[in-house]
C-alpha cells in the first residue's frame, strides 16, 4: 500500500454531494476521556463520539472499564446526553486474577452479548488494544450477528507493540492470549482505521494480516474552544519544561530524567511532570521513581498526576510552558495532536507517527531525534531563545470531514454469503459412556429436545462394569433402534478409543463429540450446523457453561462460570486448552486427517486432536455462544491422572513443529510460564512464540498433509 491508498482513498467527504442521513453508531471502548483517567483511546472515542452526534448521527457510546475515574454514572450519563449521545456502562465480571487485563476474553464476549442484543447498528466502532472486538468479529464470520453492521477496528497500539516501547518481553499465559486477540480483531475486522501510517507499517513488517479496507485517518480531539482555533501565544519564552504523557517508559520517562541530568546544573527553569503515575517503571512506582532519579537535581520537579485532559491542557495553555513529549514508541499521539490543535508550544521525538502530524516546515523545530546530547542541546536553546507553536500537517477540520463523510456515505456491510452444500450433510453426536448413567441420562434427555431432528447418536459403552449402567444401556435399546441411532459396546479400552469407535462407526459427515456428563442448550446442534453451512469450516468448538453436582443444570444465565475458547490460538494453546473441549465438530475428513484421538489413557485426548487440527493447518472456529453445560467433576480424569505424561503428550506436537535444536524450548516455556519467569526465560518464551507463528503460518500457506 502506498500513502493514497492509506487516507480514506476514494471515500467522499461532507461536501461532496453525497445525501447524508442519520446512522445509528455505537462506540465501545475501554476508555473514554472523562470517565476514565484519559488516555490517547479515550480522547480519540471521545471527540468522535461528538463530533458524529453533532452531524447528527444516533450515537451510543459503550463504556466497558470496570469503573469512574472522575464522577459516577449519573454524571456522566447527564454529560453524554446534553452532546446527544447515549452512554452505557457495561462494567467487567469481577475476577481474582492479579493480571490487569487476565479477563479480556470475558470483557470481549461481555461485549458482544451486549451489541448482540441491541437494534442493529449501521457502525460499530473499536480499538484493538486488548482485543476488544475478538468476539464480535467471530460472531460476525461464523454467520450469527452484524449481517448489516460495519464493524470498524481502530489500531491504538496493541500490547506487543508496547512491549517493545516499554523493553518488556512476554512474561504471562494473559499476554499470549491478548497477542492473539488483537491480530486477529484486525484481521477480521470489517474495516480497519489507523491515525498513522506509521502503526499500519510496523503491522505489516510483524507479520499482521490487514484487510484490504485499511486506511489512516487523524483521530478527531475535542477542542477546549468551541471554535477549535488555536489560540494566539505572543508570549514565546520559555520558564517551565512540563513532561506531558503517561510516566513510563515508552513515553520517555526515563529518557527526559537522563536530559534533565544533563541541563541540572545550569537550571534557571522549573520542571513538571504531568500524567498518570499508576504505572510501573524498572520495577518501581513512577512516583519511587521520580524521587530516586531527582535526588541529585538543583531544583525540585512538580508531579500532577490526577489532572483531567481539560485540566493538563488548561495548563500547558498558560505562557512560559513548554509540553515535552519524548516517546521511545508512539503511534499518533494525542498529547502532539492537543499541542498542534491548541496553540501549545512542544518540543517530541521524532519516532513512530509523531513526523506524519506536524507541518513540514515546522518538523525540525519541534523534534528531535531521540539521544540525550542532541535532545538537550536543542532544549537548551529552546531555553535561551523560546518556542512558538507549530502548525499542523494538514488543516484541523480536514480529518473531521473525511470521519464524517465515509459515515454518510457508508452503509451496513453485509456479511459473506453462506457456502452452498454439495450434498446434504448428516451430523453424527458421538459419545463415549463409563459409568455414569445418571449423568448419561441428562446428556441424552438434552439431545432428545434438540431443536434440529437431522442427526443421529453414535453411543460407545467403555465396559462399564455396574449392573446399574448395564441395566440403564439395555434400556435404551428399543429407543436407539426406532430413531435410528446406535448404541456400542467394547471391553474397556479409555476414552480415545471409545471415540475413535464412535467416529469410525458414525453414518455422517460430520462428527459432534461431547462428553457423557454434559447437557447440551436445545438449540446446540441446529447452531452448530447452521454455523457449519455458513462457513463449512473444518472444526468448530463454543463458549462452556461451568457447573458442578449430580442434579440437571438451571438456565444458562445462571452460570457461575464461562470457559471461553479462542479457537485457532497455537502459541497460548501450548499453556491452556484455548482450542475449545468437551464439545466440538469436526468434519470426518479432518478427523482422519488430523489423526484422530490418542489411544492412550494419559492424555487430554480432546485438547491433543484440536491441537492437530490447527497445527496440520485445518480451519478451527469457535462460535461466541455458551452451548453446552460443562459438568465439575472434582474427580475427573484430568484432576487424578499423570500429569507428566499427559503434559508430555501435548509438547510432542509441539516439539515437531520446532527445528531439533529448539525443541527443549517448548517444554521450558511451558514449565516457566505459569511460574514467575526470570528474563532468561521469558526471552525463550519469546523464541518458541516467534518461531511457532511462523512454522504454522508457512504450514497454512502449503498444502495440508493428513
Amino acid at each position: 500500500m502506498n500513502s493514497s491508498d492509506l487516507a480514506f482513498a476514494g471515500l467522499p467527504t461532507v461536501n461532496s454531494g453525497i445525501e447524508s442521513r442519520s446512522r445509528r453508531i455505537a462506540i465501545a471502548s475501554i476508555d473514554i476521556a472523562g470517565p476514565y483517567h484519559c488516555g490517547g483511546v479515550g480522547a480519540a472515542y471521545q471527540g468522535l463520539a461528538q463530533a458524529l452526534a453533532g452531524a447528527g448521527h444516533e450515537v451510543t457510546v459503550l463504556y466497558l472499564h470496570h469503573g469512574f475515574h472522575h464522577g459516577d454514572l449519573g454524571e456522566w450519563t447527564r454529560y453524554f446526553h446534553a452532546r446527544g449521545i447515549r452512554f452505557v456502562h457495561l462494567p467487567p465480571a469481577a475476577t481474582g486474577n492479579r493480571v490487569w487485563y487476565a479477563n479480556r476474553k470475558e470483557v470481549s464476549l461481555h461485549c458482544y452479548h451486549w451489541l448482540r442484543g441491541q437494534l442493529a447498528f449501521d457502525v460499530v466502532h473499536f480499538h484493538e488494544w486488548l482485543g476488544l472486538p475478538f468476539y464480535s468479529l467471530v460472531a460476525k464470520r461464523d454467520g450469527i450477528a452484524f449481517e448489516n453492521t460495519t464493524l470498524c477496528v481502530g489500531t491504538h497500539g496493541p500490547m506487543r507493540w508496547s512491549r517493545q516501547g516499554d523493553e518488556t518481553l512476554v512474561s504471562r499465559t494473559e499476554d499470549l492470549v491478548v497477542d492473539f486477540m488483537e491480530r486477529k480483531s484486525v484481521e477480521w475486522a470489517d474495516v480497519v482505521v489507523s491515525p498513522s501510517q506509521y502503526l499500519l507499517g510496523w503491522m505489516r513488517d510483524d507479520g499482521w494480516i490487514l484487510p484490504e479496507r485499511s486506511y489512516v485517518a487523524a483521530n478527531i480531539l475535542e477542542p477546549l474552544g468551541e471554535s477549535g482555533n488555536s489560540r494566539p501565544r505572543p508570549d514565546t519564552a520559555i520558564r517551565e519544561l512540563v513532561f506531558f504523557g503517561r510516566l513510563d517508559r515508552r513515553k520517555g520517562l526515563p529518557f527526559f530524567c537522563d536530559v534533565l541530568d544533563r541541563l541540572s546544573p545550569s537550571c534557571d527553569f522549573a520542571v513538571t511532570f504531568l500524567g498518570s503515575s499508576n504505572v510501573v517503571v524498572d520495577g518501581r512506582s513512577a512516583d519511587d521513581y521520580l524521587r530516586g532519579r531527582s535526588a541529585g537535581w538543583k531544583f525540585t520537579p512538580s508531579l500532577l498526576d490526577s489532572f483531567s485532559r481539560v485540566q493538563a491542557l488548561e495548563y500547558l495553555s498558560c505562557p512560559g510552558r513548554l509540553a515535552l513529549i519524548p516517546s521511545q514508541v508512539d503511534n499518533s499521539p494525542c498529547t502532539v495532536q492537543e499541542c498542534l490543535q491548541e496553540g501549545i508550544p512542544f518540543l517530541a521525538s521524532d519516532r513512530g507517527g509523531i513526523p506524519e502530524l506536524v507541518h513540514p516546515d515546522d518538523l525540525a523545530r519541534v523534534t528531535s531525534p531521540l539521544r540525550v546530547p542532541r535532545f538537550a542541546a536543542r532544549l537548551q536553546e529552546i531555553l535561551e531563545r523560546g518556542q512558538e507553536a507549530a502548525r499542523p500537517a494538514e488543516p484541523l477540520n480536514a480529518s473531521r470531514e473525511r470521519w464524517l463523510g465515509w459515515h454518510a456515505a457508508s452503509a451496513g456491510a453485509s456479511a459473506p454469503p453462506a457456502k452452498t452444500l454439495g450434498e446434504q450433510r448428516l451430523m453424527s453426536v458421538c459419545v463415549a459412556h463409563y459409568e455414569r448413567p445418571r449423568q448419561l441420562e441428562q446428556m441424552l434427555e438434552s439431545l432428545r429436545r434438540q431443536s434440529e431432528s437431522k442427526f443421529e447418536v453414535v453411543l460407545v459403552d467403555d465396559g462399564s462394569p455396574s449392573e446399574d449402567a448395564r441395566s440403564y444401556l439395555r434400556g435404551l435399546e428399543d429407543e436407539f433402534a426406532a430413531r435410528h441411532w446406535q448404541l456400542i459396546r467394547q471391553e474397556n479400552a479409555g476414552p480415545g478409543i471409545a471415540r475413535d469407535l464412535a467416529a469410525r462407526s458414525a453414518r455422517g459427515s460430520l462428527f459432534l463429540f461431547a462428553d457423557d456428563d454434559d447437557v447440551l442448550l436445545p438449540h446446540t446442534v441446529e447452531t452448530f450446523a447452521r454455523v457449519w453451512d455458513h462457513t463449512r469450516a473444518d472444526a468448530l468448538t463454543c463458549v462452556l457453561a461451568e457447573f458442578e453436582g449430580d442434579d440437571p443444570p438451571g438456565p444458562i444465565r445462571d452460570a457461575d462460570r464461562l470457559l471461553i475458547p479462542l479457537g485457532p490460538a497455537l502459541t497460548p494453546g501450548l499453556i491452556a486448552p484455548e482450542f475449545g473441549g468437551t464439545l466440538y465438530l469436526l468434519t470426518r475428513e479432518c478427523y482422519f486427517a488430523a489423526g484422530g484421538f490418542s489411544p492412550e489413557r494419559d492424555v487430554d485426548e480432546d485438547w491433543e486432536l484440536t491441537l492437530q487440527v490447527v497445527a496440520r493447518g485445518f480451519d478451527l472456529r469457535m462460535i461466541p455462544e455458551p452451548l453446552v453445560w460443562y459438568r465439575m467433576n472434582p474427580m475427573s480424569r484430568s484432576r487424578a491422572d499423570n500429569r507428566f505424561a499427559r503434559n508430555q503428550s501435548r509438547l510432542q506436537v509441539y516439539e515437531k513443529l520446532l527445528p531439533l535444536e529448539l525443541r527443549d524450548l517448548a517444554a521450558l516455556a511451558y514449565a516457566r510460564i505459569s511460574n514467575a519467569p526470570d528474563v532468561g526465560s521469558q526471552r525463550r518464551l519469546e523464541r518458541v512464540a516467534s518461531t511457532l507463528e511462523k512454522l504454522h503460518k508457512q504450514r497454512r500457506a502449503q498444502q495440508r498433509v493428513p
